[in-house]
């Protein structure tokens, strides 16, 4: 019987409530600023672009957020998914060119290049060596660094 590798994010649980609790709150901020909730009754307050533009910028957040893998899935025949909430990114084995640390200072990230993109981790997989291992073995031209 044939059974996947299955690679969970290890995120403690007040991390993701802290994240998921801060992107609502300026979500929340967001919609009062657009409505003008915020104004004094004198019409003091943010300009409801400024709102607009805060809703712009933390929407831009949720999708990084939403994006992320949390599970790697590898089956025997070597097809990789990347499992995030929002949506599933198929490759293979094979077709990982490189993981490494993206450029731009993103400590706790790695940024992992197949032949059809790019695709942005955090660096906390359960077994991740594991995964690294047995990719390098399939697939003995791929880049790693700093994992």
């Amino acid at each position: 019987m044939h059974s996947d590798k299955i690679y969970h994010l290890y995120i403690q649980r007040y991390l993701k409530a802290l994240i998921f609790g801060l992107l609502t709150l300026f979500t929340v901020i967001g919609f009062l600023m657009t409505s003008g909730v915020l104004h004094s009754s004198h019409g003091n307050g943010p300009p409801r672009f400024v709102g607009l533009l805060w809703l712009f910028i933390v929407s831009w957040y949720w999708y990084l957020v939403l994006t992320i893998p949390h599970t790697i899935v590898v089956s025997e025949s070597g097809q990789v998914a990347f499992n995030s909430i929002i949506r599933k990114r198929l490759t293979t084995m094979r077709e990982i060119n490189s993981i490494k640390p993206p450029y731009g200072g993103q400590i706790g990230f790695l940024l992992i290049k197949t032949n059809t993109g790019k695709i942005r981790i955090l660096n906390q997989f359960d077994g991740f060596h594991d995964f690294v291992l047995n990719l390098k073995t399939v697939n003995p031209t791929v880049e790693l660094r700093g994992c």
